[in-house]
Formats: structure tokens, sequence, C-alpha cells
């Protein structure tokens, strides 16, 4: 996908609608402040350069049910693995989730 350069808000949402998304299709935007960024969620980036990191997918259950151990009253109403992994990534757990958005002004917002 070509990068624009973008100059103001009103360019950006221009640029935005003038994305075609099939009508069975509902389109999502990531928020990050450089192209140059690998979307990956927190839990498999930077594997190769930092081996302590594979730790985190090899202890991922580990990691998983220490943090409900330790803060049982936080996870009471968690019904779904979804549920415990959305509320995980907020307490600053490497997770499986990538944040993404169907508004593309949250979007830009997380960007800048």
């Amino acid at each position: 996908m070509a990068v624009k350069n973008i100059k103001n808000l009103a360019h950006f949402i221009a640029a935005c609608s003038e994305i075609q998304v099939k009508s069975d299709h509902t389109l999502f935007y990531r928020g990050h402040a450089s192209d140059a960024f690998s979307p990956l969620p927190t839990i498999f980036r930077n594997q190769n350069e930092d081996p302590k990191r594979s730790r985190f997918v090899e202890g991922e259950s580990e990691l998983f049910h220490s943090l409900v151990t330790q803060c049982p009253e936080e996870f009471k109403d968690c019904t779904s693995t979804f549920d415990f992994l959305v509320k995980m990534q907020h307490y600053g757990l490497p997770t499986r989730l990538l944040d993404v958005t169907s508004n593309p002004l949250v979007a830009l917002y997380f960007a800048c």
C-alpha cells in the first residue's frame, strides 16, 4: 500500500474516504507514528533481537494465570479468554492482541 503524505485533518479524512471497501467487509485502522512499524502483537515483537522476549510466548499460560491469581477481583467479570486478554493488555502484560479500530480518527489520535 502506498504511503500518502497527509497535510491536515481534512486531507486525512478525504484520503480515508477514498479507500474502497467491499460492502460485506469492515475496514480497520491501526494508529502508529511510524509506517515502518510492524503490526505484531506485543508478545511476538522483537523475538529475534532479544531472546528473553521469546519467553513471553513460551510462558504465556504462566503469565496469564499468575496475573489472575494476583488480582482475582479485577478479573471476576471476565467470561472469555478474550475478556481476560483485553484486561491483561491494559495491565501491561504482553498479549497476542493488537489494538485496532474501525474509526480512522481514533487511529489518527494514537498515531499522533
